[in-house]
């Protein structure tokens, strides 16, 4: 199923918000995060992961040429971590290899290991159509902290949540 309408804007908003933050993104090449939960089954993966690509290319010229780190969300506490390019999204043929696991999955350990290793990236996406819990909520806050919530866009079949947003929920 594609992004609708609606969702395009709120996240076209949403991703110009990012952008924006002073001090987040400066020029040159960017650096940017998709975290891709693999409780999608890969066709809507694919499908959603092409969507955001059009979206991005056609919003902002500095997305045409972006170091992309894929992480493919799995069983708790498993993330497969790739370095690729956009067209490959594009294209679907990064799916080829794609397999879809139905698990229950926490905002702790996603939100240590963006702070850890990719507090580089400027924009970070998480495509997911599931709720998750927490642990504890006082550490998933403070992974948020100083600045991964102004990175942070959580983007669903239904809505574009902000990390900020998520911040406040927790």
């Amino acid at each position: 199923m594609s992004i609708t309408a609606a969702i395009r804007i709120q996240l076209k908003n949403a991703v110009e918000h990012v952008l924006h933050v002073q001090g987040n993104y400066t020029g040159g090449i960017l650096e940017m995060a998709i975290v891709i939960d693999r409780n999608l089954p890969k066709e809507e993966a694919a499908q959603r992961a092409k969507d955001l690509v059009q979206i991005l290319k056609s919003q902002n010229e500095i997305f045409r040429n972006v170091r992309l780190n894929i992480i493919l969300w799995g069983d708790e506490p498993e993330f497969i971590k790739q370095v690729t390019a956009l067209p490959l999204l594009q294209t679907g043929s990064f799916f080829e290899s794609y397999n879809s696991c139905e698990s229950e999955k926490q905002w702790d350990n996603l939100l240590a290991l963006l702070k850890k290793f990719y507090a580089r990236s400027k924009l970070i996406l998480v495509l997911s159509d599931k709720e998750f819990t927490t642990e504890n909520k006082t550490e998933a806050k403070a992974h948020l902290q100083p600045f991964l919530h102004k990175k942070l866009i959580v983007l669903s079949q239904t809505q574009v949540k902000t990390g900020t947003q998520l911040w406040r929920e927790l």
